[in-house]
């Protein structure tokens, strides 16, 4: 009787410690890490080398414009009052209309002078490198500051004006060949070698 009762405590123990063990081994322990999490970490730093990849092989945008440092000097004003108004023109399309020219600056009178020293900006698409191109300038003393050139009922102007060239005064406005100026262009035009203007304009 006893006998049986202790070989059936003995099975009862090791029946225990089988169910331990396997409880032991099936539970994670806290420093392990999910498989997913494992990957998600390796794959990381490849992302990011291939956005350093594509940002090093991103090539250099050429420029789009074609800058001329251009200097106008404007003389013949009667007084400082108001300001100068200058224009410049690409091209005889529209010459004289102050809404289709590529360039505008007022500029304040000082000891019956005006000068505008700035660059130039012209689109690439609009030039040819190696070639030329032309330009006109225009010039007047908004004297009343009202921003536009003031005329009388025949419409002759009443207000002093100037352009490039200084023509000779005639009936009307000159032409666009009478005022225009050509522009040499680079061979590569993103050069900082572009040739300045220097332009100086009597108005009468």
């Amino acid at each position: 009787m006893f006998d049986f009762a202790k070989r059936n405590v003995n099975v009862l123990l090791v029946c225990c410690a089988s169910i331990l063990y396997l409880g032991c081994e099936t539970k994670p322990t806290s420093n392990q890490t999910p498989s997913n999490q494992t990957a998600t970490a390796d794959q990381a730093p490849k992302s990011l080398e291939s956005e350093s990849a594509i940002e090093s092989t991103k090539p250099v945008e050429p420029p789009s414009v074609f800058l001329i440092p251009i200097t106008i000097e404007v003389t013949g004003f009667q007084n400082a009052e108001g300001n100068c108004r200058i224009a410049i023109f690409l091209g005889a399309d529209r010459f004289n209309d102050p809404d289709f020219a590529i360039a505008k600056e007022v500029v304040a009178i000082a000891d019956g002078h005006a000068t505008s020293d700035s660059s130039l900006e012209l689109p690439l698409e609009r030039i040819n490198p190696g070639d030329s191109f032309s330009l006109a300038v225009s010039a007047y003393h908004d004297q009343n500051g009202n921003q536009k050139l003031d005329k009388n009922a025949l419409g002759m102007p009443l207000e002093r004006y100037g352009f490039s060239n200084n023509p000779k005064r005639g009936f009307g406005p000159p032409k666009y060949r009478e005022t225009s100026i050509e522009v040499p262009v680079p061979s590569d035009p993103s050069s900082t070698d572009a040739k300045p203007l220097s332009i100086q304009i009597q108005i009468k």
